[in-house]
């Protein structure tokens, strides 16, 4: 009889709320029914309230999804939040150590996500330099910036529009996949930092042109963070090129 009524001791809940604790049976066991049935009654009680909470938790889960998430592209390496939609991307390319012009494409799906819409996005691009560091220290501040500025694209066309917060030096429009020769040209430049980091909507060959062209024909849809080291119009040493679109 000990042991049972060692493992209904167990069996009695301290938490149940607005309730009378269910009291252990008497030495003789003659109450024993009505505490089993009792802890019967607790049992059910906790089944309800697991429930509540898995139903609150899956609430929650379906809430925490519906936030907003980031896509990060680091020299190809790409960080995304999964199972959310896009509200921010950050693309960034390390130039080359021989001096070669290196491109980064953008994930097309992400930039119209941002970009497509009534409002558009904003766009900022800068050079810093690439300075080693430690993985928690900050990277260096940037030596040349171009934005923010508002940016939108028509994907159905490949039409693009940007505001003259990124300079007035280039066409502040464009249109993508048009086919128009390489070149440097602004129809085809968006903005451009410190001379050789450029958002294009062409990608570039593999070293500048006889005339210092920096883009080949643009011959289909796609845009790419361009390094272009011989273009660039002051400092030394490997330089970051990186793009915020939000």
């Amino acid at each position: 009889m000990r042991p049972l009524l060692f493992a209904l001791g167990l069996l009695i809940s301290p938490h149940a709320a607005q309730a009378e604790p269910c009291r252990l049976p008497d030495a003789t066991g003659a109450d024993l029914r009505a505490v089993l049935g009792c802890l019967q009654g607790e049992i059910n009680a906790l089944r309800r309230e697991q429930t509540r909470l898995n139903r609150l938790i899956a609430e929650q889960a379906l809430a925490l999804n519906e936030l907003p998430g980031a896509y990060r592209n680091e020299n190809g390496r790409v960080a995304i939040t999964e199972n959310r939609s896009i509200a921010s991307a950050f693309f960034s390319l390390t130039s080359s150590q021989t001096g070669a012009v290196t491109s980064l494409p953008l994930d097309q799906a992400v930039l119209e996500q941002l970009c497509s819409g009534e409002s558009g996005c904003t766009i900022a691009l800068f050079l810093r330099p690439d300075a080693p560091r430690r993985s928690d220290a900050a990277p260096a501040a940037p030596t040349a910036l171009t934005g923010p500025c508002l940016f939108g694209y028509a994907p159905a066309t490949g039409a693009w529009l940007r505001s003259q917060a990124c300079g007035t030096a280039r066409l502040p429009q464009g249109t993508d996949g048009n086919g128009t020769p390489g070149g440097a040209s602004g129809s085809e430049v968006v903005a451009e930092a410190g001379g050789a980091c450029f958002l294009a909507d062409s990608d570039p060959g593999l070293r500048l042109g006889p005339g210092a062209e920096l883009l080949g024909r643009d011959q289909g849809k796609g845009f790419f963070l361009i390094a272009a080291p011989g273009l660039r119009t002051g400092g030394e040493g490997r330089f970051n090129c990186a793009l915020a679109i939000e």
